[in-house]
């Protein structure tokens, strides 16, 4: 690969505590489209698209993961229900005509996680 090959090649980050043991039963639909959700991260806090609480959502459509991941609807709800359930992500509606507004959970409690594993692996 040349270094002009390198430098257009853009990744999502998939968060390795996805494949934990706690996360087992989540299908890779499911965490194909967290991915997803939390790369938006960015583009809302570009956008300071948090509430009073100071917490960040994101906005992303049905239609737009649809596209984008090439599911079909049923696909895109049964994830986000999924996340839901392992308590990963929250959907806020808004007014209509409005996108609704996508909180993700998860983050903070698995780099805590990581952090004592490294820490504990030193110690050894």
């Amino acid at each position: 690969m040349k270094i002009s090959e390198v430098k257009n090649n853009a990744f999502y980050q998939f968060p390795q505590w996805l494949l934990d043991e706690e996360y087992k039963r989540l299908n890779l639909r499911a965490k194909v489209v967290y991915m997803f959700i939390f790369d938006r991260r960015t583009l809302s806090i570009q956008n300071k698209w948090n509430d009073k609480n100071g917490d960040v959502f994101v906005y992303f459509t049905n239609k737009q993961l649809m596209s984008l991941l090439n599911y079909d609807e049923k696909n895109v709800i049964k994830a986000k229900r999924d996340l839901q359930d392992f308590g990963l992500l929250k959907e806020v509606q808004q007014g209509v005509n409005q996108p609704n507004r996508l909180y993700i959970y998860g983050t903070g409690k698995n780099i805590g996680q990581g952090l004592e594993k490294v820490q504990s692996i030193k110690t050894e």
